[in-house]
């Protein structure tokens, strides 16, 4: 199918249902987020921020880039600041979280690290007999 045509076709759908296929990928998003916050204080190794960071499910360029698409995403807080810099926080968060994103749907995490840091875990927060 040639681009003309699939642009046509896309120009053609009607404006409900982008909406409510903005809406979904919205709801994903918040649901998402809510569960994120519901389950991530069982990812944090409380008074060890050194813990945390070793954690080694993925690759650490992995979490290189992710910091930088972190801190650049904080530019946005300040509208006239995100409005000078918005291309070059962009390009490094798209590449960032595209990545991410890839990484975990080819290859997942590193299930033997992540048994071991949850055994590990699991012996720390069993109360004594």
């Amino acid at each position: 199918m040639s681009s003309v045509i699939m642009m046509e076709r896309i120009a053609e759908t009607s404006p409900r249902v982008k909406a409510r296929t903005a809406g979904f990928f919205w709801l994903m998003t918040f649901l998402t987020g809510g569960f994120a916050m519901f389950v991530g204080g069982r990812f944090v190794v409380s008074g060890d921020a050194a813990a945390i960071a070793t954690t080694s499910f993925l690759p650490r360029i992995l979490g290189a880039l992710m910091v930088v698409a972190g801190l650049g995403w904080l530019t946005f807080l300040s509208p006239p600041l995100a409005k000078s810099l918005s291309p070059y926080v962009l390009a490094p968060g798209i590449v960032g979280e595209g990545l991410l994103a890839v990484w975990l749907l080819v290859k997942g995490v590193n299930v033997q690290r992540w048994n071991e840091q949850a055994e590990a875990y699991l012996r720390e927060r069993r109360p004594p007999i």
